[in-house]
């Protein structure tokens, strides 16, 4: 598990350590499902058609297709790939049923970020239960209620089952919505390479993915079929800054507003006689990146600074074997293993007001670093202030074990369908920079411990804002 520092202050020595670590265990026991066939009466005239049975997601019962009397949506992930779809997320998003739950892109900026959910006729994600096979899966770590679909490699899938209704008699309340049943293949012989590339016209953003998959044996014939896939997937993050239509920021003419923080850098300073004012506006405010003048103070376009899509990374690895006792029963054994990894950027620590500069420190303007402000006699004046840190940053990493061993086929013309399921997730969700202790800011502004010409009396974990912070 990675553990990664976070950072105390500008001043401060303080480190902590990992921020959150969570984890889900599920150890659940199939329940065995007998169903008898009567007996089919006989017919001298012709033979009937015979009618491939199947089970009926939201009954567990087997019969024919056409009797379902649920609203059943039924998915053939061949017919997906050719459309260009590549994960079981970009999968569930094709149903008109459903409404994202926790997109990875959709969180760009929060933690908890590596996964994704499906939410049927939007009713919540922790009412819609996604199954394997028709078993359930451990639940998110980060939102113990609902399943993460990344951990699902889509290589093998071979069909998706969505029941548009609700199957709690069956299921209990987390089926209120709707159940979604991802059904993968029996066996597969042979072996296969499979990739693809997304590259967008603009800057960054390009996702890659590739699955190497084989299988050996005839069920059949020899009596076992083993087979796996490993999946790996990887997409660059997207700043809004690489695109036009994020990246916008300033006046807005047709609007007739201007966006921007109030807290550019260097800070802007709230006198009560003055109101709010930069000792720097005719030096710098122009001059930085990202930076404009408004009144007698700088403005800062935060929205340029954020990612609107993450870094993400993810591996998984799916193997299942399935193993002939008799003409009409089989072992099943399966093992999924996930790990991913999503990164996420947002804008550098604000502080509006929060911080303040007594008129004993050095910062106070025209004690010697800043220029003074005429007409400037308040004894504390609050800051507005944007980090010199940089981008907060963010890392989620989430793994998934599930195991399953049981039976299934028919003894005696009675159904049979057991089994053990043991599944895990653990989650972390890690600062990795950017994020500073105020307090200790504070204080560092009190004793004028962040300039570069002065001696700090304690380590600095960002050496930039001791650099920078001379001009606040």
């Amino acid at each position: 598990m990675k553990i990664n520092k976070l950072v105390g202050s500008m001043g401060a020595p303080t480190v902590g350590k990992t921020i959150l670590k969570l984890s889900t265990l599920t150890l659940s026991m199939m329940c065995l499902s007998l169903a008898h066939a009567a007996d089919e009466p006989e017919n001298s005239a012709a033979q009937p058609t015979k009618v491939q049975k199947v089970t009926v997601t939201g009954s567990s019962i087997k019969g024919v297709a056409a009797q379902s009397a649920s609203p059943i949506t039924v998915l053939k992930v061949e017919d997906l790939v050719n459309q260009g779809v590549t994960t079981v997320e970009e999968a569930i998003n094709k149903v008109s049923a459903n409404q994202a739950g926790f997109a990875v892109s959709q969180n760009i900026g929060k933690s908890n970020t590596s996964g994704s959910s499906a939410n049927l006729r939007g009713i919540g994600t922790d009412k819609t239960l996604v199954l394997l096979n028709g078993r359930r899966l451990a639940n998110s770590p980060f939102s113990t209620s609902e399943v993460n679909l990344n951990i699902i490699p889509l290589a093998m899938v071979e069909r998706i089952e969505i029941l548009r209704d609700g199957a709690s008699a069956v299921y209990g309340a987390d089926a209120i919505a709707g159940v979604i049943n991802f059904i993968i293949k029996k066996e597969y012989q042979g072996f296969g390479i499979s990739g693809g590339l997304q590259a967008p016209e603009e800057k960054n953003g390009d996702k890659y993915d590739v699955s190497i998959f084989g299988g050996y044996g005839d069920l059949d014939e020899q009596g076992f079929n083993v087979y796996g896939v490993v999946d790996y997937r990887t997409s660059d993050m997207i700043m809004a800054k690489d695109r036009k239509v994020s990246r916008r920021g300033g006046l807005i003419p047709e609007l007739n507003m201007a966006i921007g923080s109030g807290s550019g850098f260097p800070a802007n300073l709230q006198s009560s006689s003055l109101g709010i004012v930069n000792p720097y506006i005719n030096q710098n405010c122009n001059n930085a990146p990202n930076m404009f003048i408004s009144g007698s103070r700088c403005l800062l376009n935060t929205q340029a600074l954020i990612g609107i899509t993450p870094d993400e990374e993810t591996f998984s690895a799916l193997a299942k074997g399935t193993f002939k006792l008799t003409d009409s029963l089989n072992a099943v054994a399966e093992y999924i293993y996930t790990e991913s990894e999503v990164t996420t950027s947002i804008a550098p620590d604000v502080w509006a007001g929060t911080l303040s500069i007594p008129n004993t420190s050095k910062y106070y303007p025209g004690q010697g670093i800043t220029p003074g402000i005429a007409g400037l006699a308040d004894s504390r004046v609050p800051l507005f202030l944007r980090s010199q840190s940089g981008n907060r940053v963010s890392q989620s990493v989430n793994e998934s074990n599930r195991f399953f061993v049981g039976i299934e086929g028919e003894v005696a013309g009675w159904d049979l369908n057991g089994g053990v399921t043991y599944a895990k997730g653990e989650a972390t969700d890690n600062f990795v920079s950017g994020y500073l202790n105020q307090s200790q800011v504070q204080a560092a502004l009190n004793e004028a411990l962040l300039h570069k010409d002065l001696k700090c009396k304690a380590p600095l974990i960002e050496p930039n804002l001791r650099r920078n912070l001379g001009k606040w």
